[in-house]
């Protein structure tokens, strides 16, 4: 039996979100309405957060190791 869940809104923040799988999480979540505005990606590379800013998310550069 599938029951809807309903989700609260919340913010999402994904460390590393550039790599491999945090834009595909992004790619992912993008075409379901999700509100692309409350997702921020992290990232050390600038180059990397380019191709998720496509999808209208929030970046911040930074490395977390510091």
């Amino acid at each position: 039996m599938n029951v809807p869940i309903k989700i609260q809104k919340c913010k999402i923040l994904i460390p590393g979100g550039a790599g491999f799988v945090g834009r595909n999480l992004v790619r992912v979540r993008h075409p379901k309405n999700y509100d692309m505005n409350d997702v921020t990606v992290l990232d050390k590379d600038k180059t990397n957060l380019a191709f998720v800013t496509r999808y209208g998310v929030q970046t911040q550069c930074v490395d977390l190791a510091e």
